[in-house]
Order: C-alpha cells, then sequence, then structure tokens
C-alpha cells in the first residue's frame, strides 16, 4: 500500500474560521495525484450539500514554501504509511 495522508489546513486548522470559511482539504499521497483523480475528488465536494466550499489540494504538487507554512498546523484526518 502507498503513503496517504489527509488533513485540514488554514483557518479550520488554526481555529480561526468564521462560519463561512471554507475548507482547506490537503491530501499527499507522496507523489501527485492524477489530473482526472484530483477533478473527480474536487468534483465529489463540490456535490455535497454544505455551505462550506471544499479546497482540495495535492500537496505533492504545490509550492514548497506554501507547503512548508500550511504544514506548521493541520488536523491529520487519516494517514496511512507505505507498506
Amino acid at each position: 500500500e502507498a503513503h496517504l495522508k489527509v488533513f485540514v489546513f488554514g483557518s479550520r486548522a488554526t481555529g480561526r474560521s468564521v462560519t463561512r470559511s471554507d475548507i482547506d482539504l490537503g491530501i499527499d499521497l507522496g507523489h501527485p495525484i492524477a489530473p482526472e483523480v484530483l477533478a473527480a475528488i474536487r468534483d465529489a465536494f463540490d456535490d455535497l450539500p454544505i455551505l462550506q466550499r471544499v479546497d482540495v489540494v495535492d500537496f505533492s504538487s504545490v509550492d514548497g514554501t506554501f507547503k512548508t507554512i500550511a504544514l506548521q498546523q493541520i488536523k491529520s484526518l487519516y494517514e496511512r504509511q507505505a507498506a
């Protein structure tokens, strides 16, 4: 099995969110997520009947500075280490 980490970052993780703040969801597979898979994940969240927008971010493909700052405060939802 491959490495997988799913987590919340941004204002929802730092406690600075307001009612309408989006939910920043990070996914780290240890390698970039295929574009069609990432699009399907985003579409699935867009179809949920919730007030908050879910912003899905592939952390294997983001800028190093952004990643460093965002990872300072996260709330882990799921983690699996490579077997």
